[in-house]
């Protein structure tokens, strides 16, 4: 029965693969946190044969496995509850059955079930880095800096962007620049934005900024699977940045950003609190080096006792990616071109299980294990003053350095309106997110206070 139970399973992942394929979701649409148990996934892209090779190695592991047990418990004669397993927050238990059945069974609906989950939720599990706390507010500020690819770590050109390098707000400005940004994005999800910049006589400067980012319309279920409601998860993100002339050529920055993550009532809703350290150095009138490090101690921690009702929960912590960003810009009268080159240092937490049976009784070992990996991102921009009244811009990146298929294409515009009240201008940003899977549509309005 239980081989006729996973044959059909296998085929509805099959159906199912094939489903996820043609409606070309983007990988991190699929992140997701079971419980304490987070999806992520490094590595480069596979295909969808390995996936499903991958997938029906572990079933037939796991089918072996189920033969074995049975095996040593027919000729052990260990009673039905020495059977009983607890998988980290899950605890399976055989009850008081006469014989392994129950149990065996529990045990193999329960594998199956987290083997199918992350099989099918996560098309590229074992892909492409993704699935990383705070990877929404990453996503870019506002449209002037999106059209250009988001490289903007030395570029000065377009305003005070301390959203990438708290030096900015050192910057002098006459007016008091304002952004307002609102994102057209695919998949429910949302993406808001705004932020503005002060002057504080002589040598200083502050910005803030507030982003909100998340998904709508998410469809409930019971861990049963009957449906409840439509609910939304949303990340909040607000950046404080306080910036000082040293001289003439060199500006440094601090940065201190609180996120909060709000993604189920029944969780507490987390907050982090990060870093972030930034150098601008003017090199001649007409380039500019930046230097950032970014999210410096921040993470989320989380706990799942109240959602899944589960008194052994743990507290799980995920890290944000630690960020080092180099940027360089030349600036003309008409025409800007800049470019960023950032690494990204991730830390992932595996937990191995392996059970023994001694003297007719189930001993379980578990090791922890901390994993560090890396990605190297490029980014360049430009923009040209085409007329008083007309900006373009042009950006194009490649997310993963090691994948030369991950590259995302951006281009926009600003018209500046004829007021000479707040000089407000209309900005506009089509992109082309990584690997092509969806395009965004960014708006903002420029105003000058």
């Amino acid at each position: 029965m239980t081989r006729v139970v996973i044959a059909k399973l296998l085929k509805q992942l099959e159906l199912s693969w094939n489903v996820q394929q043609r409606s070309n979701l983007p990988s991190d649409a699929w992140d997701v946190d079971q419980g304490d148990c987070h999806v992520e996934r490094p590595g480069k892209q596979s295909s969808t044969s390995g996936l499903l090779a991958r997938t029906r190695v572990v079933f037939a592991k796991l089918l072996k496995q189920l033969e074995l047990s049975w095996n040593v418990q027919q000729r052990s004669n260990l009673p039905s509850n020495a059977w009983d397993v607890d998988q980290g927050d899950c605890h399976v238990e055989s009850g008081s059955k006469s014989n392994l059945t129950f149990g065996l069974l529990a045990k193999t609906r329960l594998a199956i079930t987290i083997l199918f989950v992350f099989t099918i939720i996560s098309p590229s599990l074992f892909a492409q880095n993704g699935g990383f706390a705070g990877a929404a507010n990453r996503i870019g500020y506002n449209a002037r800096t999106m059209a250009m690819s988001n490289a903007m770590t030395a570029t000065t050109s377009e305003g005070s962007f301390a959203y990438y390098n708290p030096a900015h707000a050192a910057l002098f400005l006459e007016t008091k620049q304002t952004d307002l940004t609102v994102g057209v994005l695919q998949f429910d999800r949302i993406f808001q934005s705004s932020g503005v910049h002060l002057q504080l006589p002589p040598t200083a400067g502050i910005s803030f900024s507030l982003m909100r980012t998340g998904v709508k319309d998410i469809d409930g279920r019971t861990q049963s699977g009957y449906p409840t409601d439509l609910f939304d998860a949303s990340e909040y993100q607000l950046n404080t940045s306080f910036g000082i002339r040293l001289s003439d050529k060199v500006n440094a920055g601090i940065g201190l950003k609180f996120s909060l993550a709000n993604y189920h009532e029944q969780l507490d809703n987390p907050l982090s609190v990060g870093i972030d350290l930034g150098l601008l150095y003017k090199a001649t009138e007409e380039i500019n080096v930046g230097f950032a490090v970014k999210d410096l101690f921040a993470n989320y921690s989380w706990n799942s006792r109240e959602l899944y009702n589960l008194e052994q929960a743990r507290n799980v912590v995920n890290e944000f990616p630690k960020r080092i960003v180099w940027g360089l810009a030349w600036q003309g009268d008409k025409v800007t071109v800049s470019g960023d080159f950032e690494v990204q240092m991730y830390k992932s937490e595996t937990t191995n299980r392996e059970v023994f049976v001694s003297e007719g009784h189930p001993l379980v070992i578990t090791n922890t294990e901390i994993i560090s990996t890396s990605t190297t991102q490029f980014r360049l921009g430009s923009s040209w003053k085409a007329h008083e009244r007309l900006t373009l811009r042009g950006g194009w990146q490649l997310p993963d350095a090691t994948n030369s298929d991950s590259w995302g294409m951006s281009g926009g515009f600003s018209i500046h309106l004829p007021f000479d009240i707040f000089s407000p201008s209309i900005d506009y940003a089509f992109v082309m997110e990584p690997y092509r899977i969806s395009n965004m549509h960014i708006f903002s309005l420029r105003l000058n206070l």
